[in-house]
Formats: structure tokens, sequence, C-alpha cells
């Protein structure tokens, strides 16, 4: 089931890009279509650069150690998915990676992923209680 819905899911997009490329080439004709699409590719692997891998591993690195991802780290890696999507050629997913380069919705995003992942990670605000002993201090009864 899951399959399926994703391959429609997929299917479903290419459909949605063809049909912003057909509508947006027939208002400004086929070669401010690719001018534009060129553009837009070239600011996204501009923006990726600059952001670099290492805001993704940072990010990487806080959920495996069970934290929720500072605010920094995660608008990072907001732009670094809003750059992904413009790299996409496409003008649907352009308008959707624009939406993360704004402030107000990397915030609206901020609030619903930091939510959810605290209720679904309810103790890992808890630090480990360890205590160390040396090996004369411990002993088995």
């Amino acid at each position: 089931m899951r399959s399926a819905f994703s391959g429609l899911a997929i299917f479903l997009v290419i459909f949605i890009e063809i049909a912003g490329f057909i509508m947006v080439g027939s208002r400004i004709g086929i070669p401010a279509t690719l001018i534009f699409v060129l553009i837009s590719m070239l600011a996204g692997i501009y923006l990726l650069r600059s952001q670099g891998v290492s805001i993704l591993m940072r990010m990487q690195n806080e959920l495996i150690a069970g934290r929720v991802p500072n605010r920094e780290i995660a608008e990072s890696v907001m732009i670094v998915i809003g750059a992904i999507l413009l790299i996409i050629p496409g003008f649907v997913s352009d308008i959707i990676s624009i939406m993360f380069f704004i402030q107000t919705m990397r915030n609206l995003i901020w609030r619903y992923f930091s939510k959810n992942f605290a209720r679904s990670h309810p103790h890992h605000n808890q630090e480990a209680k360890i205590i160390d002993l040396d090996q004369d201090d411990y002993h088995s009864e």
C-alpha cells in the first residue's frame, strides 16, 4: 500500500511540474522559461554550496543524540532543503522552495516539528544518571 501511494505521489508531482512548465512556457515563451529554470538551478547550487553539507551532519548528530536540534541548525537545514528544491527543475518546486526562505514560514515549520519531536520523545531532556566508581568501590552482593 505504501509503495503504491509513493508511486502515485511521485507521478502526481511530475504531472504538476509538467503542467507548470506548460502554463509558464505558454505565457512567457520557451526561451524565457528555460532561462528562468537555469537561473533558479544556479541559485539553488549557490545556496547549497554556501550552507554546506556540514549543517546536515550537525542536524543528524543532534537527532541521534536524542536532542531537539537547536533553531539555528534547523533553519540552516530548511534553507538547504529550499536550495535543493530550487535545483530541481520546475516552477512548483521553486514556489515551495521560496517558502523555506521566508522567516515566518521557517518559524511555523520549526514550531510544528519541535512540538511533535518533544511529544514523540518525552524523555529527550533527561540526562542519564551515571555513577563513576573505582574498581575497589564496586562489589556485587
